[in-house]
């Protein structure tokens, strides 16, 4: 084999590894993204429905609630 033939075989090979593996990083990322919102969201939820009002006023209370 020629030189310039195996020094694209090497490059295309290198080529192939990194685009498919920052392929699969991207999409556990996305993946792992999206299930740490989800488990915000459902955090939320639950906070928003146990939640008391406070005297300081931060979290938006019914009138005339005392906490």
């Amino acid at each position: 084999m020629e030189a310039s033939t195996i020094m694209k075989f090497i490059l295309g090979l290198i080529l192939l590894t990194q685009v498919g593996c920052s392929f699969i990083i991207t999409t556990a990322g996305s993946f792992l993204g999206n299930v740490g919102a989800d488990m915000v969201t459902e955090k939320m939820k639950d906070m928003k429905d146990t939640a008391h009002c406070d005297p300081m006023g931060v979290r938006n209370c019914p009138k005339g609630t005392d906490g």
